[in-house]
């Protein structure tokens, strides 16, 4: 296990956008090349402004206003289907967390039922989470059900999905950003509910001002520091289940952790579900060498770069490449990684057109998660639950 925090780290890397034309003389253009000529060069500008409106109950808690809950009765996770979101502190376990999970048969997204009037609500000052309500039981007490039958995990659990990208500084030599020396400049975001794409959340964190983009909001700030602590808030208070974008495991959430530590925002690295229980990154060891899967104590991180790459999907796993291939759509083609830094230095409306660009990403990746010919969600649950051992999601990308 490795600090995800260390500003003295080597510089992180990303895949940076890929042109979009052969080169000259290039007479047998790639797959990918073809596939990015095919599809259509509409702004994702016009495509937002013809989205449903901006859905801001999926920006704040799964419910406003908890009921007191009648511990009497028997609570079966998956029928709080309002939203609700727990924690349940298992006493008296009789060995290590994992030793408990194997003896109980635990299987990835499996229903768990606390037999009424066995449990008990903790009071708010009691809480170890940032979770909505929080039960004590013991083990005892704890019915792991068989994830068969009536207990069958159900597509239609509604997990909450934060896609999320970000856009730095880029250095005046065009290599790539280091966060020792380069700014964050804006985070794009979108919240959906998984089975429902008619709904969602899009808001983009700027450094500075950026002119109003229809079908989204627009979040500005004088300072990097105000903006980060900002996004973490928000992280916070729409409590995704399952975290995602393209390359977030390697770059995005190391990138952020580590300006934040050098901005002294000491508790930013507190993105999960727990207090005071910092994001961690585990490298897990497999054929191709190790892979980054950062771990959000309460929530599952999913990169789908580290997905497509790992289950070999496509030999080219750039976004641009994949959302060609399977969408037939592609990035923000009038945004160059070089022209970044003068798109930031220049107008409201030149700031506003990289958000755009910011937020095409996340819609991509979410697009790319709910395809038809992928089902990414459904194949790393089935690889959680064929393994035997206890290994943070993410890692089953690889």
């Amino acid at each position: 296990m490795v600090s995800s925090t260390d500003p003295t780290a080597s510089p992180l890397s990303r895949k940076r956008t890929e042109r979009f034309s052969p080169s000259p003389g290039d007479d047998r253009p790639s797959d990918s090349k073809k596939l990015r000529a095919l599809v259509s060069s509409r702004s994702f500008a016009e495509d937002l402004k013809a989205k449903p409106a901006n859905n801001i109950a999926l920006a704040g808690p799964h419910i406003d206003v908890i009921g007191k809950v009648d511990c009497k009765q028997a609570l079966v996770f998956q029928l709080v289907d309002s939203g609700m979101r727990v924690l349940v502190i298992v006493q008296n376990l009789g060995g290590s967390v994992q030793d408990f999970l194997r003896r109980q048969q635990v299987m990835a997204m499996c229903l768990a039922e606390l037999a009424g009037g066995k449990y008990l609500e903790l009071n708010e000052d009691e809480r170890l989470s940032h979770n909505q309500t929080e039960f004590i039981i013991d083990r005892e007490d704890l019915i792991i059900q068989p994830s068969q039958g009536q207990w069958k995990f159900a597509d239609s659990v509604p997990l909450r999905i934060l896609s999320f990208d970000i856009e730095t500084n880029v250095p005046l030599n065009n290599t790539f950003p280091n966060p020792r020396n380069d700014s964050a400049i804006q985070i794009g975001n979108i919240v959906q509910e998984k089975g429902d794409t008619t709904r969602s959340y899009r808001v983009i964190f700027t450094l500075d001002g950026c002119s109003a983009i229809a079908g989204a909001e627009v979040r500005s700030f004088q300072t990097e520091t105000a903006m980060l602590s900002a996004w973490r808030q928000f992280l916070l208070e729409c409590d995704p289940d399952i975290v995602t974008g393209h390359n977030i495991a390697c770059f995005d959430f190391m990138y952020l952790i580590t300006r934040a530590k050098m901005l002294g925002i000491h508790d930013f690295a507190c993105l999960g579900r727990l207090k005071d229980r910092n994001t961690e990154v585990v490298e897990q060891l497999d054929s191709s060498g190790w892979q980054h899967a950062p771990v959000l104590p309460g929530r599952l991180q999913f990169d789908t770069l580290q997905y497509f790459k790992q289950r070999g999907k496509d030999v080219g796993c750039s976004l641009n490449t994949l959302a060609a291939r399977y969408l037939g759509s592609n990035k923000e083609s009038d945004v160059d990684y070089t022209i970044i830094n003068r798109l930031q230095g220049g107008t409201n409306d030149d700031r506003r057109r990289l958000a755009v660009y910011c937020l095409k990403d996340c819609d991509l990746v979410l697009r790319l998660l709910f395809s038809e010919q992928n089902m990414c969600i459904e194949e790393a649950v089935t690889a959680a639950r064929q393994s035997k051992s206890c290994r943070p999601f993410g890692s089953f990308l690889s």
